[in-house]
């Protein structure tokens, strides 16, 4: 039986390329689309936020958002009560980049499922969600919650 946890590995790889190719035209990264996308959605984000979000390393964050404020798609803003946390806003261009993101992000999907009926379409989906909100290794419950 072919491994699952092998053709994850290689269908994310191949997701995150073909994002990449289609994001690289508007002068962003597949993961720079995807955090405008959850920034646009959003009213209040932080780094924190997009780090859970996309279970990415807060360096790796710290220098995505550095790389947006550069090219001016997004702006930190002290937030209010607590100095020390900045929240995440799109500017104009963002905002512009982000339309372009939802419609990429939806034809990237739409072309993934082409193949599949509506019910094969909702069984994946269902199936992604399962392995995505870490259900898919009951055996390892104790070490998930902090027991061995």
């Amino acid at each position: 039986m072919t491994s699952i946890g092998k053709l994850f590995k290689i269908g994310q790889r191949n997701l995150v390329k073909d994002l990449d190719k289609l994001a690289v035209t508007h002068g962003v990264t597949g993961t720079q689309l995807s955090a405008i996308d959850f920034i646009a959605d959003n009213k209040y984000v932080t780094q924190k936020d997009i780090e859970q979000e996309f279970h990415i390393k807060a360096s790796s964050v710290a220098t995505m958002i550095d790389r947006m404020v550069e090219k001016k798609m997004v702006t930190r803003v002290p937030n209010e009560k607590d100095k020390r946390v900045n929240e995440i806003h799109l500017t104009a261009s963002g905002a512009k980049i982000n339309k372009i993101a939802k419609q990429i992000i939806s034809s990237h999907d739409d072309d993934i499922l082409r193949t599949f009926s509506e019910d094969e379409r909702k069984t994946i989906i269902k199936f992604l969600k399962y392995v995505a909100e870490d259900n898919s290794n009951p055996s390892l419950e104790g070490e998930k919650n902090g027991r061995k």
